[in-house]
């Protein structure tokens, strides 16, 4: 599983606000060109409510590129907006919902109405190591985990992320409000906490590029 995120100098993913547009042009490029290399492209439904993000790696190659990797949504319950962008595109690019046995039957077939897959991983809410096996038993091999702090913290907190690759944008948003990297109930240690080694640091235009391998 493989973290991908930008991030202002303190750590923060968006603004108080919400503003999340923290990504450069030059950072966007390198972001897509990851996603077009993995199997599936794994977000929290807070962040599709959120940004309405497209989930796609751009730009499709010709007329018969393929349709890019499965986008898969977390929401225990099942909802995510049947207007976003996700859920109107997903006869176009493969998209999956996963959600936990509490997902009513009605919001899962509003969901499959729409060409959108539902996964039930976990009873009262969606655990994160049994998804990723389903996934797995799929042919999904590399994952991308793109938010939202709440949801790389269920997959942090059970030893998942193997790899984070963090652009650091050149602004300060401070904030208590503001959401984080990784959000949830932390660690309650320093020592207690998973440690990760510093593989590669470099500049892409005014951002710097972070890249760490889970020890």
């Amino acid at each position: 599983m493989v973290l991908s995120a930008a991030a202002s100098i303190d750590g923060k993913i968006a603004a108080a606000s919400g503003d999340s547009a923290l990504s450069s042009p030059e950072d966007l490029r390198r972001v897509h060109r990851l996603r077009s290399r993995a199997d599936a492209i794994l977000v929290g439904a807070g962040t599709v409510r959120a940004d309405d993000p497209l989930l796609t790696a751009r730009p499709a190659r010709g007329p018969r590129a393929a349709p890019g990797p499965l986008r898969v949504v977390l929401s225990s319950a099942g909802r995510v907006p049947l207007g976003s962008r996700v859920v109107r595109t997903a006869r176009e690019t493969p998209t999956a919902v996963a959600c936990s046995g509490l997902a009513r039957e009605g919001t899962r077939r509003a969901l499959e109405a729409r060409s959108v897959r539902v996964i039930e991983a976990g009873r009262a809410r969606v655990d994160p190591g049994l998804l990723l096996e389903k996934l797995a038993a799929e042919g999904v091999r590399t994952a991308m985990l793109e938010g939202g702090g709440s949801t790389v913290w269920e997959f942090a907190r059970l030893g998942l992320v193997d790899e984070i690759r963090v652009a650091v944008a050149p602004v300060l948003l401070g904030g208590s409000r503001s959401p984080t990297l990784a959000d949830g109930a932390g660690f309650p240690t320093v020592r207690g906490s998973p440690r990760f080694r510093l593989e590669r640091a470099s500049r892409l235009g005014g951002d710097l590029v972070l890249q760490y391998a889970r020890i």
